[in-house]
Formats: C-alpha cells, sequence, structure tokens
C-alpha cells in the first residue's frame, strides 16, 4: 500500500571507503534562495563523511601491507602468533597498544581543518550547526579491532573500524547525531622481502589507475539523462569490466612476481548517480508565458513578445509545422525571443566558447562539465575532492570530450592477492567513466531534448492537431488513474503518487523515457528558482490541485523537463517548461476556483 504520509526517517551512514559520499559547497558558497531542511543536512552530512572517508583511506593506504619492522607498530609477528587471543581481548594492554599505534596514524588535525572550511564556514550549513561549532567536535573512536593469523604466509591481518558522530540541529532545534564510519586492514609481514613485493603491486596497481590517460579510458555510450540508470549501467557493464581486468593483466606482468597471483573473479565496479557530473550549468530560462486566450495574450505581453506567443500558441494548439518551428527556435542559441541562456559566473559567454566546435550545444557541452568538474558547488565537489585524495591525475580534456555528457567516478574493488594459499584484499581505488552522446555530436542531442520534452508535454496533457477547436483555453487535461476515485478530495503525497498520472498516459512515458528525461512539477519560487509540489488534491469535477496553500505568490503550478536527474543543490530553472498567466488562478482547492490542470472526463 503507498504511504499517505510523509515518513522522515534518521539513519546511520555506513560505508567503508568513500564510494557513496557527497560533499556540499566552499566557505564562500552563496546562500541557496530556497533553505531546503532535508537537503542540506544530507549534503552537509555526506560532505563530513568525504572528508573523514578520504583523509582517512589517504592515512592508511601506505599502511596497506607493511612488515613486521616498520616502526608504527611495536609488536613482531612471532608475539602475535603466540598471542593472538591477547591481541584481540579489548581490555589488554597488548590490544590497547595496537589501538594507540592506530590512533598515531590517523592526522584528524588535517580532517577538522577540512571540516572547518567546508562546514563551519559555509552559510548554507549554519542552521544545521550546534552552537556554529564543528559537528565532528566530539572526534573519533577506534570502534572495531579485530586481528587475524594466516600462518603459511606469517602474516597478521588487522581488521579495524574507525567512527565518528556528527552532530546538528534537528527540524525542531533538537541535537541530534549520525555515524560515519571507516573500514580498512593493514596486513604485517614475518618476511620482508614478501612485504617489498605486495607493496610493489599496490603501488603500481594505485599508480596505473591514477593515470590521466587510463583513469579516464573507460566510457559508456548512453543519451539517458537518467543518472541513476545510467550508473547502474555501468556497473553492470561487462565491457568496462573487461577493461579494468585487462589493465590489471598488465599490472601484474610488469611487476608481479612468480608466487603471487591477483584473483579478479569478484571484481565489483561500483558507482552510482551521486557521484556523476553532468554537463549542464547556468541556467536557461524560457520567456515565453501563455494567457488564457490570444486575446489576453494581446492584452497583457509587449507588442514584441506577441509573435513569440502565437507562435508558442500554436505549436501547443496543433496549428501545422508550428511545433517544428518551435523547437527549432528552442536550437537556435542566436534567438533571444524563446530563451534566455545564463551561463555560470566566471565563466566566459558559452556561445563564444561552443563557436569554436562545430554542431557543440549550448545547454550539454565540454565547457559545462569542466565547470562542474572544477567547481566548489554541492552535488560536484566531492567527486573531485576523492580523486585527488587518491592522486589522480584525471582530468577532462576539451578535444576528447566534445562528445561527452556525464562523468561517473567509478570504484574497482574486490580484488585480492593470493600468496601460496592465502588471500589479501587490495585497497579500493577510483576511475572515471565518461558517458559519451550517441548522436553525432551534442547538438543533436539537445535537438532531440527540446522535441522529446515538447512532445512527451503535448501528450501528456492531451494536446492534438483539435486542440486549437476544442480547447482553445489551452486547458492541461490529464489521465485519470484507473482507482483514484477514492482520493477524491483528498490531499495526498505527490512523491507517491505522480507516478500514477504517468502510468494513466503510456504514450507520454514512452516518448519521456526515450532519453530518462527528468519532469517535475514545480512553481516557480524565486527568478530562477523552482519548488517542487508536495502534494495533489482533486475535486468531483475533476479540478486537480497542486500543494493546499503556496505562500511565494499564486503561480500556477507546471511541469518542468531537464535532461539530467541529478539535483542536490535544488531544482533550477534550466529545462522546458511553460509558464502562464492571467489565468483563472487557484492557489488552493478550497479557493473553489477552476484550475488550470484537470482530468479528462
Amino acid at each position: 500500500m503507498k504511504k499517505l504520509l510523509s515518513i522522515l526517517a534518521v539513519s546511520s551512514i555506513a560505508v567503508s571507503t568513500p564510494l557513496a559520499t557527497i560533499a556540499c559547497g566552499k566557505n564562500n558558497e552563496k546562500p541557496t534562495d530556497e533553505w531546503d531542511f532535508e537537503k542540506q543536512k544530507q549534503l552537509m552530512l555526506q560532505l563530513v563523511n568525504s572528508i573523514f572517508q578520504g583523509n582517512l583511506k589517504s592515512d592508511f593506504d601506505p599502511f596497506f601491507y607493511i612488515d613486521e619492522n616498520n616502526p608504527a607498530f611495536n609488536h613482531n609477528y612471532i608475539e602475535f602468533a603466540e598471542n593472538l587471543a591477547d591481541f584481540n581481548d579489548v581490555t589488554s594492554a597488548r590490544h590497547e597498544s595496537v589501538k594507540t599505534s592506530i590512533s598515531n596514524l590517523i592526522n584528524w588535525d588535517a580532517i577538522t581543518k577540512a571540516v572547518q572550511t567546508a562546514i563551519v564556514e559555509n552559510v548554507n550549513f549554519k542552521q544545521l550547526l550546534v552552537n556554529n561549532q564543528s559537528p565532528i567536535k566530539s572526534g573519533y573512536e577506534i570502534s572495531e579491532l579485530n586481528f587475524a593469523l594466516q600462518p603459511e604466509s606469517k602474516t597478521v591481518i588487522i581488521d579495524f573500524e574507525i567512527t565518528c558522530d556528527v552532530s546538528f540541529k534537528d527540524k525542531i532545534g533538537a541535537i541530534t547525531f549520525e555515524a560515519i564510519r571507516f573500514n580498512s586492514k593493514i596486513t604485517i609481514f614475518k618476511e620482508v622481502d614478501v612485504a617489498e613485493e605486495f607493496n610493489k603491486i599496490k603501488t603500481e596497481y594505485l599508480n596505473h589507475f591514477n593515470d590521466e590517460i587510463v583513469s579516464g579510458s573507460f566510457t559508456i555510450k548512453s543519451d539517458k539523462g537518467d543518472l541513476k540508470q545510467t550508473s547502474n549501467t555501468i556497473n553492470s557493464d561487462q565491457n568496462i569490466k573487461s577493461q579494468v581486468k585487462t589493465n590489471l593483466v598488465e599490472i601484474m606482468n610488469k611487476v608481479g612476481p612468480l608466487g603471487i597471483n591477483l584473483l579478479d573473479a569478484s571484481l565489483a565496479i561500483e558507482t552510482n548517480d551521486k557521484l556523476a557530473v553532468d554537463s549542464t550549468a547556468g541556467e536557461i530560462q524560457p520567456l515565453f508565458s501563455l494567457a488564457e486566450s490570444s486575446e489576453q495574450d494581446a492584452a497583457n505581453a509587449a507588442p514584441q513578445h506577441l509573435p513569440m506567443r502565437k507562435l508558442v500558441r500554436d505549436a501547443l494548439s496543433g496549428v501545422e509545422g508550428k511545433s517544428e518551428e518551435f523547437i527549432k527556435g528552442l536550437l537556435d542559441y542566436s534567438s533571444t525571443s524563446l530563451l534566455v541562456r545564463y551561463s555560470p559566473s566566471g565563466l566566459p559567454s558559452i556561445g563564444t566558447l561552443i563557436g569554436k566546435h562545430e554542431k557543440m550545444s549550448s545547454v550539454f557541452n565540454f565547457y559545462f562539465l569542466n565547470w562542474n568538474y572544477f567547481s566548489d558547488g554541492a552535488q560536484y565537489k566531492q567527486i573531485k575532492l576523492a580523486m585527488d585524495s587518491q592522486e589522480s591525475n584525471f582530468k577532462p580534456n576539451v578535444e576528447r570530450d566534445e562528445k561527452t555528457i556525464a562523468l561517473f567516478r567509478t570504484e574497482i574493488s574486490n580484488l585480492q592477492l593470493e600468496y601460496g594459499n592465502d588471500k589479501f584484499d587490495l585497497p579500493t581505488t577510483s576511475i572515471m567513466v565518461r558517458q559519451e552522446t550517441l548522436k553525432a555530436n551534442t547538438l543533436e542531442l539537445e535537438e532531440q531534448f527540446w522535441s522529446d520534452s515538447f512532445y512527451t508535454f503535448k501528450k501528456l496533457v492531451n494536446f492534438d492537431e483539435n486542440t486549437q477547436f476544442s480547447n482553445p483555453s489551452l486547458q492541461y487535461h490529464l489521465n485519470k488513474p484507473t482507482g483514484w476515485d477514492q482520493y477524491e478530495n483528498q490531499e495526498i503525497p505527490a512523491d507517491d503518487y505522480f507516478d500514477d498520472i504517468w502510468a494513466a498516459n503510456p504514450e507520454a512515458s514512452a516518448i519521456r523515457d526515450n532519453l530518462s528525461l527528468t519532469a517535475v512539477m514545480a512553481r516557480r519560487s524565486s527568478a530562477l528558482k523552482l519548488t517542487p509540489i508536495t502534494t495533489i488534491k482533486f475535486n468531483e469535477k475533476g479540478g486537480i490541485y497542486f500543494d493546499p496553500y503556496y505562500s511565494g505568490g499564486r503561480e500556477i503550478p507546471m511541469l518542468h523537463f531537464t535532461l539530467f536527474s541529478n539535483d542536490m543543490s535544488g531544482l533550477k530553472m534550466n529545462g522546458l517548461y511553460f509558464n502562464r498567466d492571467t489565468y483563472k488562478f487557484a492557489s488552493s482547492w478550497t479557493d473553489n476556483v477552476e484550475s488550470i490542470w484537470q482530468f479528462n472526463k
């Protein structure tokens, strides 16, 4: 059964590597127009976690394989072998000695300084901080510490977990905590020469995948904008996995000594949509609005805007040839009648930049991709942070990335080295997988984006060639989902139910799914921001009303289309939507005013 109430759950973030982390903006990041508690909490927690994971991995990777003479530890193999139970006794002096040695390897000062800069000095996190103090002020603890012996190879494996409680204020101002965890291993070899061979392999393995060319040599071809869908495709892509294995063979052929084998049967390739960098930036704001009728358009619009309004109205109404003309106008960067494009602050005019290339999109392009990758913004910073922490040399390249529309930081894990009958984990590392368009160029992809967005909308609201006669006011008519009569005059959560509206119109869904477009019902909450609607309510006449009350003005909710799904920094006006003015406004279903949104009768 679907949920009728939104339930807010608090859960721990428990990850053993930097894989599942997202970072937020730098200390001088501008405050967001609409402060969203849940979104900012998530960003803060995941940025803290990203710093925590990346720094600790840098601290402990050099000690992944060591020999018993390493000065970091005061115990040799024989002592471990003869006193293993004592080392595993959490009350013993030996157990405490190793715990102290591990603590000495942690550069906690570097972590606290990074959190101070990224979190405490970021204005967007002020409302979350307890007394404006660091969320990791309570420090850390080594929460797990276990020892295992491998007698044949004369090694002891130290398996440990480091935990940190992140403090913050909840919605009502109460202090709460979430735990973040780092897990790693240290293998101590009795034989110095064996430890040296293992370290040669580890070093070559890490350096190899940090190489600028190797790290960025992995590609998946897809036009899909749903980043979660693409990340799942990457995780199961056998070509990428095969390419990784080929590189592993090259590494072992170069440095792998006889007697040590690399095991890749369990190789895992892992990414997710929060580890993606897309190629859109700045803002794209449609300039067209439509009134209830062409007469009202003439009464309310400036004379120079009337041709544009007529084109949009004719395109939606089904006038022959006007849909194609409208899409062509959206695609024309030199035209300023339909769209206004804003490049990110500090980036030159995108028109100047793409003019250096043949058929490069002004919406999805290398320059926005590169801008995002090096950005301090909320949804991208953690990716560059993670690559820097492992000393990767990857970077976007203007010649290489003309067709690249997204980057995915992808983790290589579950590799082992075999020595005799014993097996030893290799540390994880990351590569960058490029998503390239299947089209000849990104301009062709942009054309399909505008076309699919436009025709998806028309199909969803049941506009066709007869609309100019049957529905001259362009009222939006949705198909009512099967079984929805039971929800009449009830508020239902949009997140749980809006998919039913798509399911009720499979033709619209099919067009949307060509590129896996993201379509969000939202209200304009500020000049360049949109706020997604939260509730749906409809009456016995079929009138549909979104949100019971809206304090920001009586804006009609509009369906907003974007190519890429990632939206950690707030829904921006960066796609296609149709704004309506001077229509019969209804800010609440209780207004008893006819809504522009209706269910088909």
